[in-house]
């Protein structure tokens, strides 16, 4: 399965909320149940602005790019992971797509940004997101980040609570 939402400024589907600017996509299938925190969830929430979020469609926490806390915290969005958080602006260019490798117990949904402006044209972004079916461990692929502006990756869980997270539950690369 391959979608491709976002190409050349143009998002197929249409965001749910907001723009290409500030704006996501609700409910994107994961194509396996996927435990995040101790919930299974079947599909995910994509923000313009690198941000992922579980459970119901919160547009506001999707278009948030500019963590005041570090993460986590019961001040920041619920339920997300910060891919690269920063104002992204894909009205012009850049690729935001999605795709399930693999076979089953072992799939990995895979989420690719792929040479996104920043807003203004603030440098470029390529990040990548990936689940890995049954172990519940996510993955954060950071290929380029050259903007200028400050950028968050990290976790936040539906509790807003301090939880620590391991090398068993994140890889950063």
């Amino acid at each position: 399965m391959l979608f491709r939402s976002v190409t050349g400024g143009v998002a197929t589907p249409p965001t749910v909320n907001g723009s290409l600017d500030d704006g996501g996509w609700a409910a994107i299938p994961i194509g396996f149940n996927f435990n995040f925190f101790g919930t299974n969830y079947s599909s995910l929430n994509v923000g313009t602005n690198g941000l992922v979020q579980f459970g119901a469609y919160n547009g506001a926490a999707l278009q948030d790019f500019t963590f005041s806390n570090p993460l986590p915290s019961p001040l920041e969005p619920t339920n997300i992971i910060a891919l690269c958080a920063v104002d992204l602006y894909l009205a012009t260019s850049g690729t935001v797509k999605y795709w399930v490798d693999g076979i089953a117990p072992n799939r990995k949904f895979v989420l690719d940004y792929y040479q996104v402006p920043g807003f203004i044209t603030n440098g470029l972004h390529t990040v990548q997101l990936q689940l890995n079916e049954t172990t519940g461990i996510f993955e954060i692929h950071l290929g380029q980040a050259t903007s200028t502006a400050a950028k968050t990756i990290g976790v936040n869980n539906r509790d807003r609570k301090s939880t620590r997270l391991n090398s068993s539950h994140l890889v950063i690369s």
